[in-house]
């Protein structure tokens, strides 16, 4: 059913008929997501604000208005954009709205201005979306599966997932699936870091915990790492 309650809560479907497909609707109830992942509010004023969504599997990112009594939703860039159920819209292109070509992305994260960042997880890179113009470029990765510091194109990631950005904006950080790491990107000169942690002085830890930590050799897989044991 369209709303449920469940030991005293309800539940209630707010976008989505539950079938797989990227189709909007100026009525939320009648939209269609393909595997939606990340989500962010974007939008400084209340009648901008506005739903971002990472629809992963229709690799496109998508938009829900909160200003609107039946929240519509859109395509932002990415995607099919005339078969809704053509869910083979991906690859790797900057550019324009329906023009850009993600490759199942999983977050998003709303910065300052007009800005929303993508994590485009099999492209290996993070994006940039202008939600006013449309426009997409890549913000950092060079798409290259490994990890890489550097300032912009010239660093590398491996599947990024998830984004979160600082109080202030001027920090997005990265959950860098397939490399185990967090990384930070300075959002005003776009350089990449790596976030290092030392066990061993975390509390309660000694020489044997941290000696136990032994790096993995990892195989390349499309859609994850596997750890190889003994």
């Amino acid at each position: 059913s369209y709303e449920e309650a469940i030991g005293g809560i309800t539940l209630h479907a707010f976008s989505g008929t539950g079938q797989e497909s990227e189709r909007n609707d100026r009525e939320a109830k009648y939209a269609a997501w393909a595997q939606p992942s990340g989500l962010s509010f974007s939008g400084s004023r209340k009648d901008e604000l506005a739903l971002i969504v990472a629809d992963s599997e229709s690799s496109s990112i998508r938009a829900v208005d909160m200003h609107s009594t039946t929240f519509g939703t859109s395509t932002l860039a990415g995607g099919d954009g005339v078969f809704a159920e053509n869910l083979f819209a991906f690859g790797d292109a900057d550019g324009q709205g329906r023009r850009v070509r993600f490759q199942h992305p999983l977050g998003v994260a709303s910065g300052r201005g007009e800005f929303v960042y993508v994590a485009d997880t099999f492209n290996n890179k993070i994006r940039r979306l202008n939600i006013k113009s449309r426009a997409v470029d890549t913000f950092a990765g060079d798409g290259t599966a490994t990890l890489r510091d550097g300032k912009g194109k010239n660093s590398s990631f491996w599947e990024p997932g998830g984004l979160a950005l600082s109080e202030d904006g001027r920090s997005l950080y990265v959950s860098d699936t397939n490399n185990h790491s967090i990384r930070i990107i300075d959002t005003d000169s776009q350089k990449v870091s790596t976030i290092q942690i030392s066990l061993s002085a975390l509390p309660g830890r000694g020489e044997a915990d941290t000696a136990s930590t032994v790096e993995k050799p990892l195989v390349k897989n499309r859609r994850r790492a596997r750890i190889i044991s003994d």
